[in-house]
């Protein structure tokens, strides 16, 4: 016997990633260290899932007291250039007593660092505005970092409780700042041929594409069973600094299948 399920809807948004701010996965992030929670779960904040969320710490039974300011770390796979950060707060928190509307920092300071150590002030914002609408912080200038901390110094204050929360966070990176250069190479042919094949070296973190043209050897008696195997060895002669130009070597060698 079979039945129908509910039907399960899904809503996807434009990919609004470029060049310089390119979206930075979420398997490639890890949620580290919080300074605190009353309510939620810290992986709730690289969960993609904007109706769950983290809150910062704060004494539910208690009135009247200051705002304890709060942090979330989080750590990359690998150093990235950090250029860009989306943050969402969530917009069902209210606090315990009163369930006035909570949880919205009003400003923002986002820390980097290279060991989880010693940490480098990457950018600020404040005037975030009283809602649970994206706020996006780009930074002047791509930081290298491994760990990543967002920092809330300060929320907008309602009633008399008062804590930090997290319902989305993303990343984007600047891969073109990076000083080591990488390459791909696409082929126009894929499949055994006769024809001329060509070889393009496409770096698609920087506007730079070379092009080789590989000639095939071409016989009179060709079968399906000759095809071309390329032995291509990339060999780094000199790093980036600026705009210098990528020197790649390759060597190709034509071989007939027995």
């Amino acid at each position: 016997i079979y039945t129908m399920s509910e039907p399960v809807y899904y809503t996807f948004t434009a990919n609004t990633s470029s060049e310089t701010h390119r979206y930075i996965i979420r398997d490639n992030l890890k949620v580290i260290d919080v300074s605190g929670t009353s309510g939620g779960n810290k992986d709730n904040i690289l969960d993609g899932n904007i109706n769950t969320a983290w809150h910062s710490y704060y004494n539910k039974q208690s009135i009247g007291k200051k705002y304890i300011p709060a942090y979330a770390t989080i750590e990359l796979d690998k150093p990235r250039y950090v250029s860009e950060i989306d943050y969402v707060p969530d917009a069902r928190a209210t606090s315990a007593l009163g369930n006035y509307p909570s949880g919205k920092a009003s400003r923002l300071d986002i820390y980097v660092s290279m060991d989880g150590t010693n940490w480098e002030l990457a950018a600020s914002k404040s005037n975030l505005g009283d809602n649970a609408t994206l706020k996006k912080i780009s930074f002047d200038s791509p930081v290298l970092a491994k760990y990543v901390r967002v920092n809330c110094p300060s929320v907008y204050e309602h009633g008399l409780q008062y804590f930090f929360s997290i319902a989305l966070i993303n990343l984007y990176e600047d891969p073109s700042a990076s000083e080591n250069p990488t390459a791909e190479i696409n082929y126009n042919i894929v499949k055994k041929t006769n024809k001329d094949v060509v070889a393009e070296l496409v770096d698609e973190n920087r506007p730079m594409t070379e092009k080789l043209h590989i000639l095939s050897q071409k016989m009179a008696n060709l079968h399906s069973n000759l095809s071309i195997e390329m032995d291509i060895q990339v060999q780094l002669l000199q790093k980036w600094i600026g705009l210098t130009k990528l020197l790649l070597k390759l060597q190709c060698n034509l071989v007939r299948l027995k």
